[in-house]
């Protein structure tokens, strides 16, 4: 039988992870029925980036009525801040950015005042979509694709970001083709919409390099280009999403220099570099959907 689950939805807005994450995982899930109110519900999810405390502390007198657990999810960036922890009743959290970073390396896991699990991006629907639709158009003709730029060398918080790109717009050797540098419009129209020419430059490459930012782990480039099937070259993670193994699914890098030294590696032991592209993108639409995580979320 299906939970029952719903879903309170913030007064801040319905799109982003709301929209890519809770929505179309509760709808798509096969474990996961969405019910019209509280009285009906076994789970009540809240999107704690996107909900006020007064807003979610209005909800939980009748959620205790009626025997539902509270769940609030925080899709946030800042690591050190958990959003709503401070209000009475709610059962469980979770987070996506737990890990501290300094000066884009990871150094520790954050310790909450309230039990938090760790709940991870996954790939968005439309990309996938959009990706599957356009799967074999493209040949792989780009050997490498990075979608960060060096001017992010001046921007605060993608310092990190901005040396990669840096290293490969200068120290790769020229024998290879590279598109490096960012493609298609920015901001929150790229977190809502499909940026066909960010995914079609993805769907052309051998290999896709990203970098998280400076301040916080986990991003959604990393989805992004797993759904897209070149090999993947991430910065190392302290807590990478559940079961995606450095070596078998991508490859996790520490620094520009061993971002270049793996990045020619693999572009010169194809064998290897496409086993591991396809076994990253098997992966992720296998066990890293939007339903994966909210029926981690509700389960």
């Amino acid at each position: 039988m299906k939970r029952r689950v719903f879903l309170c939805t913030p007064s801040a807005g319905t799109d982003g992870e709301f929209s890519h994450f809770f929505q179309a995982g509760v709808s798509l899930s096969d474990q996961l029925r969405l019910v019209d109110s509280i009285a009906d519900a076994e789970v009540v999810l809240v999107d704690a980036h996107r909900t006020l405390p007064n807003e979610a502390s209005a909800l939980i007198p009748e959620a205790q009525e009626s025997g539902c657990r509270v769940v609030a999810i925080d899709y946030s960036d800042d690591p050190h801040t958990l959003k709503l922890q401070n209000v009475p009743g709610i059962n469980r959290f979770l987070k996506r950015s737990t890990v501290t970073r300094k000066l884009g390396v990871s150094t520790g896991l954050v310790n909450y005042p309230v039990t938090c699990s760790h709940i991870a991006y996954c790939v968005r629907e439309d990309i996938l979509a959009y990706a599957l639709a356009r799967w074999g158009t493209y040949s792989r003709d780009l050997d490498v694709v990075c979608s960060h730029s060096e001017e992010l060398l001046w921007q605060h918080g993608q310092r990190a970001r901005g040396l990669i790109a840096e290293a490969l717009t200068h120290r790769l050797p020229k024998i290879y083709s590279a598109a490096i540098g960012h493609i298609g419009f920015r901001g929150n129209e790229g977190r809502n919409d499909v940026n066909s020419d960010y995914v079609d430059r993805m769907l052309r490459s051998k290999v896709t390099v990203t970098c998280q930012p400076d301040r916080w782990e986990g991003d959604y480039r990393l989805f992004e280009a797993l759904a897209c099937g070149p090999l993947v070259l991430c910065d190392h993670m302290l807590r990478p999403p559940r079961g995606l193994r450095d070596g078998e699914h991508l490859v996790f890098y520490y620094d520009a220099e061993d971002m270049l030294e793996k990045l020619v590696y693999y572009l010169e032991n194809e064998s290897e570099r496409i086993q591991i592209a396809d076994r990253g993108h098997q992966a992720a639409i296998a066990h890293h959907r939007a339903w994966h995580r909210m029926e981690q979320a509700c389960f």
